[in-house]
């Protein structure tokens, strides 16, 4: 074997130096990669990231009639059957029975009324301007002013024997008959009548559904005292005090000094509409009477003085005697 001489390697000085830069490209690109983006990059990536879509989730199914829930308030009752459920039914009348505020709103409005109502009525019974059942009788207002007159069939009877004019025939509509048909025959009449002899025959002849019931009258200087219970538009006792003079053989003239509707007394313009209402049906219709005329008469203490004619016969109507007043 051969020996070479052995001589010491020493790299030539002059020969490029590539244990540095003799890299393959690619791995220059992955470096490059690598490097961190600029900063203005970095920052849209970031507000990228932020603004995501918002996430569309599917609606719950609706639920069933028995699936809802109840209103606010209290459970409904081991007894409600049906219907509507007493929250719903305050609900429909502006609140719900459930909510304490409005529980308590109802309940004072209730309890206003309830106390309003009782004013009222103790107000009407007291005045006697109604009548309130049991409250007008504690106040004495549920009946008429007390005349001390008392009425009897045999009253009815003794006026009969001293006036002989009978109620008989067919019954008219006097509004649609001439008072020819109506009132028949003459009888001549000079008697004295007593309270309770007109108060029964007015009673008696008031007919159907009349506009006063428990009718007195009673005779006094000059005119009469008339007392009973107004059964029109109201339901109260009336009273009246009524001068009376005759005027002419077919008319007569009243004055009111006195009237009372309940306990309260009508005004003086109110009385005086009255009187003249009265005055012109009374008058209008005793000027149809054939055979009516008026020689005398007289008002006293407890009795009357009537002298003149009077029909023998008058044939009946439904409204009675207040015909004359119609």
């Amino acid at each position: 074997m051969i020996k070479l001489p052995q001589q010491d390697y020493q790299p030539d000085m002059h020969a490029p130096d590539t244990s540095e830069h003799d890299e393959p490209k690619h791995v220059e690109q992955k470096k490059a990669a690598k490097q961190p983006a600029p900063l203005e990059h970095r920052e849209r990536q970031r507000q990228a990231k932020s603004v995501q879509q918002p996430e569309v989730r599917p609606l719950p199914p609706k639920p069933g009639k028995s699936e809802r829930p109840l209103p606010p308030g209290p459970p409904p009752s081991v007894n409600h059957h049906g219907g509507l459920h007493p929250t719903d039914v305050s609900k429909k009348f502006g609140g719900g029975l459930g909510d304490r505020e409005h529980t308590h709103g109802f309940r004072n409005l209730v309890l206003t009324l309830i106390v309003l109502a009782a004013l009222v009525a103790t107000g009407l019974a007291a005045t006697g301007l109604y009548d309130i059942p049991f409250l007008s009788e504690k106040f004495g207002t549920n009946k008429p002013q007390d005349l001390e007159v008392a009425t009897s069939d045999e009253a009815l009877a003794s006026l009969g024997q001293k006036i002989p004019m009978t109620i008989s025939g067919p019954q008219f509509d006097y509004a649609y008959v001439s008072p020819k048909k109506i009132y028949t025959g003459t009888v001549a009449v000079d008697a004295e009548t007593t309270s309770a002899e007109i108060s029964s025959w007015l009673q008696r002849f008031q007919g159907e559904n009349p506009p006063v019931t428990k009718m007195q009258v009673k005779m006094i200087e000059g005119g009469l005292e008339i007392s009973g219970i107004v059964d029109r538009y109201v339901k109260a006792p009336g009273y009246i005090k009524v001068l009376v003079a005759q005027k002419s053989p077919k008319s007569i003239d009243l004055t009111i000094t006195d009237a009372r509707l309940g306990r309260i007394p009508l005004p003086a313009w109110i009385q005086r509409k009255i009187e003249n209402s009265f005055e012109e049906k009374i008058n209008g219709r005793l000027g149809e009477i054939p055979n009516f005329s008026i020689e005398t008469l007289e008002y006293h203490d407890g009795f009357s003085k009537f002298k003149g004619t009077l029909p023998a016969n008058v044939s009946p109507s439904d409204n009675g005697w207040w015909v004359l007043l119609q």
